[in-house]
């Protein structure tokens, strides 16, 4: 493979979510010929933080040459090239690590110390590596960006629709296991592509090209390259080689063969389906709250056979989320994954379950870091506990375990090779034989210049490492002890930490002179730079009657390290006692919402100093009992309904009153017929182009719960992924309501 070419392609897909980060310089060492390590390490909201391995020449006061990087820390992992070639992603930039030649090559690395952090933006690889699909961000949108197909070699795209939303999470595309067929949705339809003939510009029109209406969640493949789709209550089936033959008559005769009809219309906004190898299993995953198992009937069409159908309900914790896969085979059993978030603990947890006449709990973890199934899903990899545990999953006994420092990412390489992407080493364990190779470091706590032995040195957690100039290697070292300590000064320089004008860096690095004209100066003129505070910004989350969006609010806000602010309501927490203790022990601010969810302007109410003063005593005393802990002295009306003696009357009982204007958007329903009404996408734009104009009147931006009465088509909890990591993207800093006062 030609690793150059690739140059551009993966500078593309490094492009990401960029925000503000605390950087920290540490262990510098400079030898003889005026090289300096050093290790910076950059905290960053919602990311990894870990520390990389630099090297730099240092000359006189003009500072130093480009930056070296030395380690490679695995933000995101893809296979390329027939699986032959490591890609990896961070935010220094993206390298190749080819599993021939043990060589490891940065293709693309920031010239500088980046101010601004970088999360990888999501790729789709195609099986055979040949193919890349991503999202490509638009300059003029927040919300919306161009679905792109890139070849890896020739570095030539295509563009597959010029109009799809933007994410962080996921690329709505689906590939067929040979590589041929890429699915994608546009206006609505279901389209697939053929990437050998895009570049070779013998592509049919796309108006052939329709599988049918919906999107991409009611299409898969099975591993036998059938096609499998769902349109409403009907589930469709046809070989993939059949697909240019069905789409030029579809609008006639429809797309595939009928082989079965659901008890329900598949709702392809919320819902999910997995189908085994032949096509004769299929599981559904509906609205991330209940699975069911069916067996299609084989050569005629038939209603679709429940073996199973049940809510997924766990007293001790609420769903994140649900997926399933397949081992291998036509008479395996589904495994159903469930990730939820503890009530009280607020730990992430990991369960797992196997399909034996009725789903039976496998496995539960507590905080795993990551997990990913091999290829044939006869195996399972799971880091927790400080070890990375392989399983089988037709018995369920753990086949293997690695310890490891935490794992950032588990990727397999085939059905019996795992690439463990640990936080300090980046290995390659091969679980059937139990051997294991140091591929790269990934961090490293400090970094020396071995003099006697002319070697450069490094000391994680657990071991220490030898530095491979020619390879950009590391492997582990026994032979040659650590120096005493690092050398902070030759016969010509003296370097040495100290505070850095630029608050976003935590210190600087300073080179003294110790020969000619005495002069300190700092090795990089960026930490140093003065920059203007950064722009803070309010989320706040109204709990009014309904607890639907609180387990995924609070593990966007754990991911993020972000604390917050929760208006809480007496009906909310008489309805929701045990979310309304979560909330309260998440760390973020909880402030009160009154004790009623009633409009207080309402005509016929009359509102007068003792009943507002009654109502959130009431509410702070609700609370108490509920959860043990106070309310802050922060308030707004239901439904942000209030007129001076509201207001003033809150102020007599000690609130500070927080106003919205507009309200709260993300509360209106389809039912109520307003003008005010937005999708979570339009809400999202909307608040990203008033921030970006400029104008003083944004600073809070409300996101509800959910509402217990009236329809929504989304809710914007269900993007706050997005609208978190665009708010940092622009330089905002995330903070309770009260820091804004």
């Amino acid at each position: 493979m030609n690793f150059h070419r690739l140059h551009a392609l993966l500078f593309t897909f490094s492009l990401s979510i960029c925000c503000f980060a605390g950087v920290e310089f540490s262990s510098l060492d400079i030898n003889a010929e005026n090289e300096l390590l050093y290790i910076a390490e950059h905290k960053v909201p919602g990311n990894f933080s870990y520390k990389s391995v630099f090297r730099t020449q240092i000359k006189d006061s003009s500072g130093s040459e480009k930056n070296q990087l030395l380690t490679c820390f695995p933000e995101s992992m893809e296979l390329i090239s027939g699986n032959s070639v490591l890609q990896i992603r961070n935010r220094y930039g993206t390298a190749l690590y080819s599993f021939a030649s043990s060589n490891l090559y940065y293709l693309q690395q920031r010239e500088q110390l980046p101010l601004f952090t970088a999360r990888p933006v999501p790729v789709a690889v195609s099986p055979n590596g040949k193919w890349f699909c991503f999202i490509r961000h638009s300059s003029s949108e927040f919300v919306n960006g161009t679905l792109m197909l890139q070849n890896a070699e020739t570095r030539e795209a295509f563009v597959l629709n010029p109009n799809v939303p933007f994410s962080y999470k996921e690329v709505p595309v689906k590939w067929s296991p040979d590589s041929s067929t890429v699915l994608y949705e546009k206006n609505g339809k279901i389209c697939f592509a053929n990437p050998d003939a895009m570049q070779r510009k013998v592509q049919l029109d796309e108006k052939f090209r329709v599988i049918g209406r919906g999107n991409i969640n009611c299409v898969n493949f099975t591993r036998s390259q059938q096609l499998v789709y769902i349109d409403y209550d009907i589930v469709y089936a046809l070989n993939v080689s059949e697909l240019y033959t069905m789409a030029l008559y579809s609008s006639y005769i429809g797309m595939g063969a009928a082989i079965a009809r659901l008890p329900y219309a598949f709702n392809n906004q919320k819902d999910r389906f997995s189908v085994n190898d032949d096509a004769s299993q299929l599981f559904v995953i509906q609205n991330n709250k209940t699975v069911s198992y069916y067996a299609l009937s084989q050569g005629k069409f038939a209603r679709a056979e429940i073996l199973y159908s049940q809510p997924v309900v766990d007293s001790q914790a609420n769903v994140l989320a649900m997926s399933v896969t397949w081992p291998e085979g036509k008479k395996t059993a589904p495994v159903l994954f469930v990730e939820s978030l503890a009530l009280y603990s607020g730990n992430r947890i990991l369960k797992v379950y196997a399909f034996d006449n009725i789903l039976k709990e496998k496995l539960n973890v507590q905080e795993p870091s990551c997990f990913a199934s091999n290829p044939s899903g006869t195996k399972l990899a799971c880091y927790f506990s400080g070890a990375v545990n392989v399983y089988d999953t037709s018995t369920w006994k753990k086949l293997a375990s690695l310890p490891s420092e935490t794992a950032a990412c588990l990727l397999w390489r085939d059905n019996d090779v795992l690439i463990v992407g640990g936080q300090e080493v980046v290995r390659a364990w091969n679980v059937a034989g139990g051997t294991y190779k140091t591929l790269f470091l990934a961090s490293a706590k400090k970094v020396f210049w071995n003099s006697k032995a002319s070697l450069i040195q490094a000391q994680t957690s657990s071991s220490v490492f030898t530095y491979n100039a020619e390879k950009n290697t590391w492997a582990t070292d026994s032979n040659h002890p650590l120096p005493a300590r690092n050398s902070v000064q030759n016969g010509r320089f003296r370097v040495y930490t100290a505070e850095s004008k630029n608050k976003k860096y935590e210190n600087a690095v300073y080179v003294r002179t110790l020969t000619g004209n005495a002069l300190t100066f700092p090795l990089f003129a960026e930490p140093v730079k003065a920059l203007p505070v950064a722009k803070k910004v309010a989320l706040i989350f109204d709990a009014v009657d309904c607890a639907d969006g609180v387990p995924e609010i609070l593990q966007v806000l754990k991911q993020n390290h972000l604390k917050t602010t929760f208006f809480i309501n007496g009906e909310f927490i008489r309805r929701y006692p045990e979310e309304t203790v979560q909330l309260a022990l998440s760390g973020s601010e909880c402030a009160s919402m009154f004790f009623t969810a009633a409009d207080l302007t309402a005509k016929g109410f009359i509102i007068d100093e003792e009943f507002i003063r009654r109502g959130l005593a009431r509410n702070e005393d609700d609370f108490f009992a509920c959860t043990g802990k106070e309310l802050s002295l922060l308030w707004h009306a239901p439904y942000y309904k209030a007129n001076p003696t509201v207001i003033n009357a809150g102020q007599k009982a000690g609130y500070a009153y927080i106003s919205v204007a507009g309200g709260n958007k993300d509360a209106v329903v389809l039912e109520s017929n307003s003008s005010e009404y937005r999708t979570a996408f339009q809400l999202i734009e909307e608040y990203l182009q008033e921030l970006k104009s400029g104008k003083p009147t944004l600073s809070v931006i409300p996101v509800s719960t959910g509402v217990s009465s009236g329809t929504r088509s989304d809710f914007l909890y269900e993007k706050l992924n997005l609208l978190v990591n665009l708010l940092l993207d622009c330089g905002y800093e995330i903070v309770p309501v009260s820091s804004l006062r």
